[in-house]
């Protein structure tokens, strides 16, 4: 399909690949950080959660990764190809809500929307 209405898509595709390869080499950390502040203040089974802050922080981050790298329109590095999956797991293993689990993807994206 052709036309002026398929190059605007393109554009706009373009556009969206190219903002989610500048936050992903620019602005991760920043995001990751914004992205825990609003789960612990959202959500009290994160907040009251006594793990290690480093691994809760890396969870946040590799999920931001794989979204954005997935965005972008680029390969997949194996380091985050199964992020997603892990967290889930852990949680699943440490018993913990999966409404909890769920909201906290939703805010991963509400970040990213951001």
């Amino acid at each position: 399909m052709s036309g002026p209405g398929r190059r605007q898509g393109g554009d706009r595709h373009d556009a969206v690949q190219a903002i989610a390869r500048q936050l992903l080499e620019e602005r991760l950390d920043e995001l990751t950080s914004r992205a825990l502040e609003q789960l612990e203040a959202e959500e009290a089974a994160y907040a009251s959660a006594d793990w290690d802050p480093v691994q809760k922080r890396e969870g946040m981050r590799r999920t931001l990764e794989l979204a954005l790298t997935r965005l972008a329109g680029g390969p997949v590095p194996r380091t985050v190809s199964r992020a997603t999956e892990d967290v889930g797991r852990e949680r699943a293993e440490q018993a913990f809500p999966l409404t909890a689990l769920m909201h906290s993807f939703q805010l991963d994206l509400r970040t990213l929307w951001e």
